[in-house]
C-alpha cells in the first residue's frame, strides 16, 4: 500500500476476543503514519491465536513545497488594481480560490495558498501570500491545534484551537476560538 506523507491509516483487525498488533498495541485497529510492514495476531482464547498476512505500508515522497511569486506589489490600489500570483511547477495545482492553473489573477485582498500534486499523486501546500487592499493587510494565516489524535471512532471527540486573532470563523459556521468535533471531515477556520 503507497501512501503519502501526512496520510494517516486505519488499520483494523476482524472481530476477536484479544489483539496483538506488530507496534505493540492491543486494539482492534490502529492508526499508522510511517511505513512499515504491519501484522496483527487474533486471540480467542489465552493460547490460541493466529496472525494475519504482513500488510506493507510504502511511504511516497511529497512534491516540494511551492513558493508563490508575484508580479508586482501584494497591496492592491487603483493604479495596481491586480496581481497575478505564479506557483512553482507541478504537474496540477489547486489554489484556496479555487483556480487549477499555474498562475492566477487576484483582484482580492486576503491570503491566497496553492497545493501542488506531484507525479506520485503526493501533495505539498504552500506558505500564503497576503494581498493587502485600502491599508488593509489581512491577519497572518491561522494554524489549528488539536487536542489529541486526528484519527477518531465513534464515540470520541477532539478540540480545535485557532491560533489568536481578532475573530474566528470556523467552516462549521462556529465564532469560537476552539470548537468540539465528533465526525470526520476537512475543517478550516478562517481569522478576522
Amino acid at each position: 500500500m503507497n501512501v503519502c506523507p501526512g496520510t494517516i491509516l486505519t488499520l483494523q483487525s476482524s472481530a476477536a476476543n484479544g489483539y496483538l498488533w506488530s507496534t505493540g498495541a492491543t486494539t482492534r485497529s490502529i492508526a499508522v503514519s510511517a511505513g512499515g510492514t504491519y501484522w496483527v495476531k487474533a486471540y480467542s482464547g489465552p493460547n490460541c491465536s493466529a496472525q494475519s498476512s504482513n500488510q506493507v505500508v510504502t511511504m511516497l515522497t511529497a512534491p516540494a513545497t511551492p513558493s508563490i511569486s508575484a508580479n508586482g506589489s501584494l497591496a492592491l490600489t487603483a493604479s495596481h488594481p491586480s496581481v497575478v500570483l505564479t506557483s512553482t511547477t507541478a504537474n496540477s495545482y489547486s489554489w484556496s480560490s479555487g483556480q487549477a492553473t499555474r498562475a492566477i489573477t487576484v483582484t482580492t485582498q486576503g491570503a491566497y495558498r496553492v497545493t501542488v500534486t506531484g507525479s506520485n499523486g503526493c501533495q505539498a501546500t504552500s506558505t500564503a501570500a497576503l494581498i493587502s487592499a485600502n491599508g488593509c493587510t489581512p491577519p497572518a494565516v491561522p494554524t489549528i491545534t488539536l487536542s489529541g489524535s486526528a484519527v477518531i471512532t465513534s464515540g470520541q471527540s477532539v478540540t480545535l484551537t485557532s491560533s489568536t486573532a481578532g475573530g474566528y470563523l470556523w467552516s462549521t459556521g462556529a465564532t469560537t476560538k476552539s470548537i468540539t468535533v465528533t465526525s470526520a471531515g476537512n475543517l478550516h477556520c478562517s481569522c478576522i
